[in-house]
This record gives structure tokens, C-alpha cells and sequence, in this order.
């Protein structure tokens, strides 16, 4: 008693809607893909600049300070030293002829000159040292950290995008025009058998 139209407009409507749930099935597939792609993209350049505040904190941390400072105030102890110990008055001629007394008093009050004068480069030293670490060093890993972060940043707001792209490419991926065109002769030969033509005389 079945007509066969009614068999394969049944079986055209079933296949359309199996196409259409497949097409929405691979969308949404697609879509989760992309979704973790972005966040592993996004989770590889968090960790970049992690490292770079880590970085930028190890500098600054009190071991790590302290041992930069005093080796940057032994560097400028030693160029004071250099400095101060270059400068020394030349013996003269006169001075050779003078008695040994004066010779040793004069040695001697140098020597005292000379003492004062390192304890003195070293203190400088000392004082410049932390400028000099917190110049020299800090203040390039800070802003290195500041830049990747900006970067970082940038390169998510990136991502963002590209995800919204391809959210919108696989959101077209469901649409099946197979399966519509199956839905929809589907149900034109239904309604087709399902027509009594001594109802519309």
C-alpha cells in the first residue's frame, strides 16, 4: 500500500537531515580545533613572558642584586685605584738629596695619602655601584620584560582574530547544500503523494 514517492521522500528527508547532522558534527569539530590551537598559541606565548618577569625578578632578587653591585663596585674600585695610584708626584732630584728622615716621613704620609685615597675610590665605587647595576642591568631586563608583554599582547590580540575567522569558516562548514536540496525534495514528493487532487475541486 506504500507508494514508492512516499519510500524515497522519507528516505531523501532522512538522508538530508544524516548529511546536515554530519556537516554540523565536522563544523563543530572544527571549531573545538581551532579553539585549542588559539590556546595552546596563546598559553606558549603567556609562558614566554612568565620568562621574562622571571627573569627581570632573578636580576633584581637580593642575591642576585647584591652580588651585581658589589662586582660593579669592585670594577669602579679598581678604575678609582688606577686612577689615584697613577697620579703620584715624580721623585725629583732634590728630593733624592734630601735627608733619609724627610724621605720616610714624606713616604710614609703618601702611603697614609695613598690609604685614604683607595678607602675613599672604594666608598665612591660603592655608591656608584648600584646606580651603575641598576642601569646597566635592571633597568634593560625590565624593559625587556615590558616588551614582551606587550608583544605578547599583540600577538594574542592576534590570535583572537584569527580564531573569530575561523569560527566563521567552520560555522559555514554545517551548512550542507545536499542535504538541504535532499530535505527539500524530501518533502516536495511527500506533500506531492500526500495531495488529493478531488480535494481541490
Amino acid at each position: 500500500m506504500c507508494d514508492p514517492t512516499v519510500i524515497a521522500s522519507i528516505a531523501a528527508q532522512g538522508a538530508g537531515v544524516a548529511l546536515q547532522n554530519r556537516a554540523a558534527n565536522k563544523a563543530n569539530n572544527l571549531q573545538a580545533l581551532r579553539m585549542q590551537q588559539t590556546q595552546e598559541r596563546n598559553r606558549g606565548l603567556e609562558d614566554l613572558q612568565a620568562a621574562a618577569i622571571q627573569n627581570s625578578t632573578n636580576a633584581i632578587s637580593s642575591n642576585a642584586g647584591k652580588q651585581g653591585m658589589e662586582a660593579a663596585g669592585q670594577e669602579l674600585s679598581r678604575i678609582l685605584q688606577a686612577a689615584i695610584t697613577q697620579r703620584g708626584a715624580p721623585v725629583t732630584a732634590s728630593d733624592r738629596s734630601a735627608p733619609k728622615v724627610f724621605m720616610d716621613q714624606n713616604q710614609a704620609a703618601e702611603a697614609a695619602a695613598m690609604m685614604k685615597a683607595n678607602m675613599d675610590a672604594k666608598n665612591i665605587a660603592a655608591l656608584d655601584a648600584s646606580g651603575r647595576y641598576l642601569n646597566q642591568t635592571i633597568a634593560p631586563k625590565i624593559a625587556d620584560s615590558a616588551a614582551t608583554g606587550q608583544l605578547t599582547g599583540n600577538f594574542m590580540r592576534g590570535n583572537s582574530n584569527v580564531l573569530d575567522t575561523g569560527m566563521r569558516s567552520a560555522a559555514t562548514l554545517a551548512n550542507s547544500p545536499m542535504a538541504q536540496i535532499l530535505q527539500g525534495a524530501g518533502k516536495v514528493g511527500l506533500g506531492y503523494t500526500l495531495y488529493d487532487p478531488d480535494k481541490g475541486n
